[in-house]
């Protein structure tokens, strides 16, 4: 075989495993929010809500054992060098699953509430969503999505707090965190910036990458978890919904760039 129809075949290979991740990722997203319309069910009725609530740490125990099993099994892969090219079931690939929805149970075992059903409902598909931008999409589009997409939800989260008004440290240390992490990324995306593109010595952005959007969409951020943290939800509405537009704007730009 040439080296030219290897490199097609190889190419096609890598295409299909994309493409097959991307399905199995939608697949996975939409079977757990089957099971949270399920919980949903439970927590309507009060002959279940006990029961549902009940469930949740043994939930949570039962997947996150599943991870470390999972992490364990990627290990010995690794170090017996077995070639996990192109597999969709392997070790890695199943922690990352057991671990996420490990993570959603734990959510629902610390806070049992149709709200926190609604952030599930809202993050497992943004972070499905997400997951394809990072395969077919630039670098930098990625982290504007990730850090709007999240910044949103943190915007719901600090509202929500707020206006409960019981839980003041709580709300700061949100606050904090969010406005420290956003600092964080303006230092990494300066860094890279100045090294090419380059962080930690792996490549994250490429020569088109556009660094006066990142640091805007950074701006931004912090804007609205400001407004969140001052106003509660009265700006809610115009601060999440707000970087969701935003979102949706730069999505069509890159997508037009693209072509």
């Amino acid at each position: 075989m040439s080296k030219v129809n290897r490199s097609g075949k190889h190419e096609t290979r890598a295409q299909d495993y994309v493409v097959n991740k991307i399905l199995c990722v939608f697949t996975l997203a939409f079977l757990l929010i089957l099971g949270l319309v399920s919980v949903s069910r439970m927590m309507s009725r009060a002959t279940s809500f006990v029961g549902a609530f009940k469930a949740m740490p043994y939930l949570t125990a039962g997947f996150a054992l599943l991870t470390v099993a999972c992490v364990v099994w990627a290990i010995i892969a690794k170090v017996k060098g077995v070639d996990t090219s192109y597999r969709l079931i392997t070790g890695k690939h199943l922690a990352f699953v057991f671990g996420f929805a490990a993570l959603c149970a734990f959510l629902l075992w610390q806070v049992f509430t149709k709200g926190m059903l609604t952030f599930l409902y809202v993050m497992i598909p943004a972070v499905a969503v997400l997951y394809i931008i990072f395969y077919t999409y630039p670098r930098d589009f990625f982290a504007v999505a990730a850090t709007s997409g999240i910044g949103a939800l943190a915007v719901w989260m600090i509202s929500a707090i707020r206006n409960i008004g019981m839980y003041p440290a709580v709300l700061l240390a949100a606050v904090i965190l969010a406005i420290a992490a956003l600092v964080l990324c303006v230092v990494f995306t300066a860094k890279a910036q100045k090294n090419g593109g380059k962080l930690f010595g792996a490549l994250v952005f490429d020569s088109t990458a556009l660094y006066p959007l990142l640091y805007a969409t950074y701006a931004l951020v912090a804007a609205a978890i400001i407004a969140a943290f001052v106003l509660g939800y009265a700006a809610l509405y115009f601060a999440a919904f707000g970087l969701v537009a935003y979102l949706v704007i730069v999505g069509i730009y890159y997508t037009v760039r693209q072509i």
